[in-house]
């Protein structure tokens, strides 16, 4: 199962003060992870991601993920079992002119029974994600 999120950065949006937009899931296992950048973001718009307070990808704590009309894809392959599971991703735009957008894809793999797979379908499918801190 797949879930996405457009992530709008406007100009000018500074690494201490970024933007930011969540996505829930209920318990589950993340397999995949895609960080599309447009072309014409050129370096000046930056993305992590965080779980409770936490920065949790990329790895480094001080680190942000770059790009410019190109996908960046990984496979963290991290079980997201605590409540709320909501997985933060932050943004900053160092472009003094235009205002930018990412878009994240998240594929999970649920690690519940069948019941629990309904569940998220009928009653958490929305559009937020949660990290254990393991």
């Amino acid at each position: 199962m797949s879930y996405s999120k457009q992530l709008t950065i406007p100009a000018g949006t500074s690494k201490t003060s970024p933007v930011s937009t969540s996505i829930e899931i209920p318990p589950t296992l993340v397999d995949r992870l895609e960080i599309t950048f447009p072309s014409g973001c050129v370096g000046l718009v930056g993305v992590r991601f965080q779980f409770q307070g936490r920065v949790i990808w990329p790895y480094n704590p001080d680190g942000w993920f770059l790009g410019n009309g190109q996908t960046v894809t990984f496979t963290p392959n991290l079980e997201l079992k605590d409540q709320p599971n909501e997985l933060m991703i932050e943004g900053y735009n160092d472009d003094d002119t235009f205002a930018h957008a990412v878009y994240v894809i998240i594929d999970v793999e649920f690690k519940g029974g069948l019941l629990d797979v309904w569940k998220a379908l009928l009653f958490g499918g929305g559009t937020r994600i949660n990290s254990t801190n393991s």
